[in-house]
């Protein structure tokens, strides 16, 4: 047993450790034994309530190599990575997590029958009982693993695994981006938006409405031209409303008009599997929004706010039709829903 392990929710970091830690990370991960980095893994595993874990990345040739860990000892990487090596046809938990790209939880080591033999050694040298592995997923493919190891046996709620997903969605999008994978889009001025947005959030901003302010003004900052509203969604008569909370391009006085969801968004919405959307479309099909678009066709972004797997609210940005978009304006705005996100989970 780890000694140093803290299940009760004063051992937990809040929003703004797990988001200054988180920044850090982001800053630091291409040294990955930087204190920053190791201290993002630990607020990481205690934010679930684990007290070990270790990052996992994907290197150009494809091989799964742990580079570092908490509460694991210091030969635990190079030991995992000399095993791992040994055995290419038997993969570990992490790599069903990288190869299918969605979250592998395992509640109880001793009695999951398809381990590795090589991983189920590991396990028991190390008395680890229960694990969880987060694909790390960047734009077009999974770029790590973060791991997280419990000594007691540990149930996984589905909400929980969301959540995780999430994350994982939003470190790999960052990951990707910084390892270069995209170009140029390191430096672009749309991924420094959203490094101010995390940073604001994490040091700045308490409250849903400032959050979803700020969530509009860095929107609007990246489209430059057009409109942007944001605010909680709820179900209204069977229809599904927005606040507008925060707001760009539009007149001040907009700000806490419920308006009902245009039918064309609300039916996404409504889709369980809907995690946000570009598109064109004609004039007039905005409902009460109609205002506030304009009369002509336009181009539009619409991203969903998530919350325990329920939608709590949307951001939606719009441009007149000959504005060219950039092709990262849907991960931008994407990035940015999941921030605000984990930002309103703890308001």
């Amino acid at each position: 047993m780890n000694p140093d392990r803290n299940f009760s929710p004063s051992g937990r970091p809040d929003l703004d450790e797990f988001l200054l830690t988180l920044g850090g990370f982001l800053e630091q991960k291409t040294s990955p034994g930087h204190p920053d980095n190791l201290r993002f893994l630990s607020t990481f595993c205690r934010s679930i309530g684990a007290g070990e874990g270790h990052l996992l990345q994907l290197s150009s040739d494809g091989n799964l190599n742990s580079m570092a860990s908490v509460g694991l000892g210091n030969d635990f990487d190079a030991e995992f990575n000399s095993l791992r090596a040994k055995n290419p046809a038997f993969p570990s938990p992490p790599d069903e997590a990288l190869r299918h790209k969605e979250v592998i939880a395992i509640v109880d080591l001793e009695k999951e029958k398809s381990l590795a033999p090589w991983f189920k050694d590991l396990m028991e040298k190390h008395e680890l009982k229960s694990m969880v592995a987060v694909p790390l997923l960047g734009s077009e493919n999974p770029v790590g693993v973060i791991t997280a190891y419990y000594d007691d046996v540990c149930l996984f709620d589905q909400t929980t695994l969301h959540h995780l997903t999430m994350v994982g969605r939003m470190i790999g999008s960052a990951m990707d981006r910084q390892n270069g994978a995209n170009g140029s889009e390191a430096s672009s001025p749309l991924w420094r938006i959203v490094d101010e947005f995390l940073r604001d959030v994490a040091t700045k901003v308490r409250e849903k409405a400032p959050i979803y302010q700020l969530l509009a003004e860095s929107a609007g900052r990246g489209l430059a031209v057009g409109g942007v509203i944001a605010g909680p969604v709820q179900g209204a008569q069977n229809n599904l409303v927005i606040k507008i909370t925060g707001s760009y391009g539009i007149s001040p006085t907009e700000t806490h008009q419920v308006h009902k969801l245009p039918d064309f968004l609300e039916k996404k919405l409504k889709q369980e599997d809907f995690e946000g959307d570009a598109g064109i479309v004609e004039a007039g099909v905005w409902g009460s929004l109609n205002h506030l678009v304009g009369e002509g066709g336009v181009k539009y972004l619409f991203y969903p706010l998530v919350l325990r797997r329920k939608r709590i609210g949307a951001i939606i940005g719009w441009v007149p039709l000959e504005k060219d978009l950039s092709k990262d304006m849907g991960a931008f705005f994407s990035r940015l829903s999941q921030i605000a996100s984990i930002a309103l989970a703890n308001c």
